[in-house]
């Protein structure tokens, strides 16, 4: 079943994307600078997973994946859906099964980009 198939859990993911657009939007007008990032390496991507280092998020995972393939800096309204993608391949695979808890050396799929709107 997938993540969203739950249905203990989609008001919270709601609130949180639009917690997500409220702060990111106001805390960087629309874009964020270099110093914005959550550490990624980007060593240890290929092009299907990403393994998770301290102090990453999925939401910090897709949008530096996004920024990445796209070669420009994505704004918030652009990594929302995106991110949504990724939560709902990686839930049922992740360590604590909670989208919101990663752990570093976990495996993170980032889903191909032609499947983002």
């Amino acid at each position: 079943m997938s993540y969203f198939g739950d249905m203990s859990r989609p008001i919270t993911l709601v609130m949180l994307a639009a917690l997500a657009f409220i702060f990111m939007g106001n805390a960087n007008a629309g874009s964020r600078s270099d110093d914005s990032y959550l550490p990624v390496d980007l060593a240890a991507r290929t092009a299907d997973h990403v393994i998770v280092e301290t102090g990453d998020s999925l939401w910090s995972i897709a949008a530096t994946h996004l920024d990445s393939q796209l070669e420009r800096m994505t704004t918030p309204s652009e990594i929302a859906p995106y991110w949504l993608l990724v939560i709902d391949e990686n839930a049922e695979s992740l360590t604590s099964r909670d989208p919101d808890l990663i752990y570093p050396g976990e495996k993170v799929i980032v889903p191909a980009i032609s499947d983002w709107p």
